[in-house]
């Protein structure tokens, strides 16, 4: 996670996230720690799903998984998506598959770990977010 550009680029998104911390905040490395009583603690991403949940946008990253093939020779290609949605179940972003030549069906899933997809919505996550202050 680039918390240099989250905090350079969307500065508002970024004091909503940061305004109720009680601990020192440091960014070393493109990691944002919280420091409490001189201890460096990672801050654990997870906690984005509760923060952008109490913004009214929710983040989905569901598994994927695409077969194709005869019964013999079934291929399968294994991935995970992206959907962001708005409390009034607006869809923001959603990103699945991409198209793929170099296998049969043609597509194959963008993130081959959740943690990947998780990177890239939690990114667009506060774009929406910071367009959303901004309005």
């Amino acid at each position: 996670m680039n918390w240099n550009h989250i905090k350079n680029k969307h500065p508002k998104a970024w004091d909503l996230l940061t305004k109720d911390f009680t601990d020192e905040i440091t960014l070393s490395a493109g990691q944002l720690n919280l420091v409490d009583d001189g201890y460096s603690v990672p801050y654990n991403t997870r906690d984005l799903y509760d923060f952008f949940d109490e913004q009214g946008i929710f983040i989905n990253t569901n598994a994927i998984e695409i077969k194709y093939g005869g019964c013999q020779d079934c291929y399968e290609v294994q991935g995970f998506g992206i959907e962001i949605v708005s409390k009034e179940t607006h869809i923001l972003f959603e990103e699945h598959t991409k198209e793929d030549k170099s296998i049969w069906c043609g597509v194959s899933p963008i993130h081959t770990t959740r943690t990947d997809a998780e990177i890239v919505a939690y990114t667009k996550a506060f774009q929406i977010l910071e367009d959303k202050l901004n309005k």
